[in-house]
């Protein structure tokens, strides 16, 4: 579990395959290999956890 200052756990956004965008007002984001995490601040030290949890 992923710690939040709500006391909920914090569950990162996992990548999901979908349709190209299409018309003048549409934008994408390339994908980049690389790690997916989240960053806490609390009144300790920084921390940075995976998408498993681990610290």
């Amino acid at each position: 579990m992923i710690p939040s200052s709500t006391g909920k756990p914090v569950r990162p956004m996992l990548a999901a395959l979908g349709h190209p965008p299409t018309g003048e007002c549409s934008a994408f984001e390339s994908k980049w290999d690389g790690v997916r995490a989240i960053a806490t601040t609390g009144t300790k030290l920084p921390a940075l956890w995976s998408r498993n949890g681990n610290n």
